[in-house]
């Protein structure tokens, strides 16, 4: 969807579009024979070997986007059926297990942030703003998994990971219960669903939680002329540069020195690069006047008059920002989004340390 809407001109394969109905079709089988999607499958025979967990918790909302793609609404009904399952047997009890592998069924985030992606994307496909509440309700559980403080380092980093004293560990997000560890962002989820979230419900701290995941996920990542002296080892394997320096931060005692920015496994470049397509890096209201930076930049108002908004956008980094401005009226938040949304917002390039001033106009056409 994302490359076709981006060319108009690129096709999906038959190849993948018939995968992808066969896969849609594995979970509608599923639900119809045991009423959940389990948590472990045979591949084999699509029965059930572990269930009881929202491991699945991501299905419904692509079974909801199938349904639109593929025009069946089978899909959507067991999109729906499925959705309100987890969200009275999980959000409302007010534990999500099942979501990494490596945990089991420990309470985890992983499953929670997928709930709240599939919750949205059901409001925007049906628009059902009863779906909004059931949102909110398990983005209260995705908050509780965030780290909401730098880490106070006890000791040391270890040798040769230098800058590590310069990692904030604010934004980092715990994988599970299992573990004291917090990894970039949201795993392969850029988090774009608390924006959402915001327009529905016109919340600002679904942006504050969306900043703070956003700017901890970058500061794993070389620059591409040079290493940035956190991941020396990793930046030499990969040429000097690139969004494969990921790691995750350690804020336990587990090991002798304690907060360390311990080498993750590379899906996290996935939550890089979705972050950067999904989530708009600074959000304005003309009518408003309402601004908001996501993205490292710092967004001030300039000049306002009944006619024109002028926002002086500065980028404060030593790297060049390239940052995505979505802009709409407040009227336009009762509408959904839709997915891609971001892909047409233009882009202002800002050098280091440089600033711009873009003009918007106050009252809609």
């Amino acid at each position: 969807m994302w490359m076709e809407k981006q060319d108009p001109v690129v096709k999906a394969k038959a190849a993948w579009t018939k995968g992808l109905a066969r896969c849609a079709d594995a979970f509608v089988r599923l639900w119809d024979r045991n009423r959940q999607l389990g948590q472990f499958v045979n591949v084999e025979t699509g029965d059930i070997i572990v269930g009881g967990s929202a491991s699945a918790g991501i299905a419904p909302a692509g079974l909801a986007l199938a349904s639109r793609y593929f025009k069946k609404p089978e899909y959507l009904r067991v999109a729906l059926e499925a959705g309100q399952h987890y969200h009275d047997r999980f959000v409302r009890a007010g534990l999500t297990t099942g979501g990494p592998p490596d945990a089991l069924q420990c309470p985890d985030s992983q499953s929670a942030t997928a709930l709240l992606e599939s919750f949205i994307v059901l409001y925007e496909i049906t628009g059902d703003a009863g779906w909004i509440p059931r949102a909110a309700d398990v983005a209260q559980q995705v908050a509780s998994w965030i780290v909401s403080y730098d880490f106070a380092r006890r000791a040391p980093a270890a040798a040769g990971a230098a800058g590590e004293s310069e990692i904030q560990t604010t934004g980092a997000v715990f994988a599970s219960a299992q573990s004291r560890v917090g990894s970039p962002g949201f795993f392969v989820q850029s988090g774009d669903a608390l924006f959402k979230l915001y327009r529905a419900t016109g919340n600002t701290s679904y942006l504050e939680l969306l900043r703070d995941t956003a700017h901890n996920l970058t500061q794993y990542s070389a620059p591409t002329d040079g290493p940035t002296g956190r991941a020396p080892e990793q930046t030499a394997a990969t040429g000097g540069g690139g969004m494969t320096a990921n790691h995750r931060v350690d804020s336990s005692a587990w090991m002798s020195a304690t907060g360390e920015v311990v080498p993750a496994s590379v899906p996290l470049q996935a939550c890089s690069l979705l972050t950067y397509l999904e989530v708009p890096g600074v959000y304005v209201q003309p009518n408003t006047a309402f601004v908001f930076a996501i993205d490292h930049v710092t967004v001030a108002i300039k000049e306002k008059t009944a006619a024109r908004l002028v926002v002086t956008i500065r980028n404060p980094t030593k790297l060049e920002a390239v940052v995505r401005v979505l802009t709409e009226h407040s009227v336009d938040m009762a509408k959904p989004l839709g997915a891609n949304a971001v892909l047409a917002a233009p882009l202002v390039v800002l050098p280091p340390g440089e600033e711009q001033d873009v003009v918007f106009a106050r009252e809609p056409a």
